[in-house]
């Protein structure tokens, strides 16, 4: 089966590296530099959770959250199997819509490239976004209020009863 694939597949691939390694190999390391830098930092979050004796909470409830999942994810695998063996007769077909979708959105990205089209509609999804940022900043402080509200009466029931 590898045979099947690579015997076409590794020509192009190589041939493909050869003709975008100029800008490949820089932008890749850049990449990958980038990612350094993150692991490095979440490396620092792991271990600290670690010391606080969070990691071994984790893994233990996540084992037995895994052992809980068995039953039911191998029914869900047997229905999808059984589904998939009476439909997939419309694969072929659902492929082509695929396809023909995708066509279709490359044809839009290049006119709206094009026209600049969606350089103004981009503009226009960062302004709204720093809008909604603004929104869900101030439904955050006004859950962090009720929150400390709530936690100095130390029982949140007992104190939103005396409110």
């Amino acid at each position: 089966m590898d045979e099947a694939f690579y015997e076409k597949a590794r020509p192009a691939i190589r041939s493909l590296m050869d003709d975008v390694s100029g800008t490949l190999i820089p932008g890749m390391t850049g990449i990958a530099s980038s990612e350094g830098k993150v692991v490095e930092g979440l490396a620092d979050i792991i271990r600290e959770s670690d010391k606080a004796g969070e990691l071994s909470t984790i893994f233990s409830r996540t084992s037995e959250a895994v052992d809980n999942l068995n039953p039911g994810l191998r029914s869900v695998v047997e229905s999808f199997l059984r589904l998939s063996d009476g439909t997939s007769q419309y694969l072929p077909r659902a492929a082509s819509y695929f396809s023909d979708m995708a066509s279709k959105f490359a044809d839009w990205v290049d006119k709206t490239r094009a026209t600049g089209e969606i350089v103004a509609s981009m503009k226009q999804v960062v302004e709204q976004a720093g809008y909604l940022k603004d929104s869900f900043k101030g439904v955050w402080g006004i859950a962090t209020g009720l929150y400390s509200a709530l936690a100095e009466s130390q029982n949140g029931l007992e104190g939103s009863a005396r409110l």
